[in-house]
């Protein structure tokens, strides 16, 4: 199977002509080749010289993910570099021709999935534009800087496994890691929306520490993934070694575990994660539930014992943080 990439100009069009396109894209028939030719175009890629061996990805929905991710890896592995691999060229042509089965039933464009931007308005949108936006995302680079290679429907599948094989795996599996990567659609989400999305070694060490901490709640590793991102600000993370990633993610780790919990008696203060001004008195936890100068405030979710702080929870529909609890 030989490897071909668009070219420059016919990614051009394609790009800015996805609106145009839009009914396109819901055809379950492949259409790249007669609308070039229809255009005038019929010589829109170019042939690579790279051959690989002959290879196809399952259909079907996220549980198909970490499988297809192994094929496609397998399949390109020792033939493209890391340049050629962050070349759209190559990704949109097997979108759009190569993989186009796959593609559309697993990334249909009329159907939201986990991994769509949050943006602030994103609910102000037409389910025109959130299809077009789609279409950008999963078929190009449209994506945040950072997360295109991730989010771009075939390329994230090799992305995934390139920063996730570990070829010094301890159980001799070196497709733990990605497998659990795709097995856990928030973790998934959260680190491919941070600044080292493409730090291999970063990656790797956090999955590790994740995986071993196996009981933390989705709050919880959330912040954990922020704090390393925050710890960019003071260490080069892009020139952490395997042993320094490994540290610093411990650390980070042990940080968020010493982070004090609400139990029956404590107090603690809840601030308006908007303004950021007080509610009220400080709060105490008494039989469970919130109380404040002896009158219990009702909260979502009511029941507050063994949140930690930085938490946020609601009181009379208004959104607040745990802080300072004693």
């Amino acid at each position: 199977m030989k490897l071909y990439f668009l070219k420059q100009k016919s990614l051009d069009m394609l790009e800015q002509t996805i609106p145009d396109n839009l009914n396109k894209y819901q055809d379950a028939e492949m259409w790249v080749d007669q609308y070039f030719i229809d255009n005038d175009k019929p010589n829109y890629f170019f042939d690579t010289g790279i051959e690989v061996d002959d290879y196809q990805l399952i259909s079907g929905g996220p549980e198909t993910d970490f499988s297809n991710a192994k094929i496609l890896y397998e399949a390109l592995q020792g033939h493209i570099n890391l340049v050629q691999a962050s070349d759209l060229r190559l990704w949109a042509y097997m979108a759009h021709k190569q993989h186009w089965d796959y593609m559309h039933t697993r990334w249909g464009i009329d159907l939201p999935d986990d991994e769509d931007e949050a943006e602030e308005n994103e609910t102000k949108k037409s389910s025109t534009d959130k299809a077009i936006d789609r279409i950008g995302t999963r078929y190009f680079f449209k994506a945040s800087k950072g997360k295109a290679f991730v989010r771009q429907g075939i390329a994230r599948l090799y992305w995934s496994v390139y920063l996730t094989y570990d070829e010094n795996n301890e159980n001799g599996n070196p497709y733990e890691y990605t497998e659990y990567f795709f097995s856990k659609q928030d973790i998934f989400t959260s680190i491919t929306e941070r600044s080292y999305a493409r730090n291999k070694v970063l990656v790797l060490a956090a999955l590790k520490e994740l995986k071993k901490n196996s009981e933390l709640s989705r709050t919880e590793v959330r912040a954990f993934l922020a704090k390393l991102n925050q710890a960019g600000a003071i260490t080069v993370l892009d020139f952490l070694d395997k042993t320094q990633a490994k540290k610093l993610c411990e650390n980070v780790m042990a940080e968020i575990k010493s982070i004090a919990v609400l139990e029956e008696g404590s107090h603690f203060r809840a601030v308006n994660d908007v303004t950021g001004k007080p509610f009220g008195p400080e709060m105490v936890i008494k039989n469970g539930q919130v109380t404040a100068v002896g009158k219990t405030i009702s909260t979502k979710p009511k029941n507050l014992l063994g949140k930690k702080e930085g938490t946020k929870f609601v009181i009379s529909g208004k959104q607040y943080v745990i802080k300072d609890i004693k």
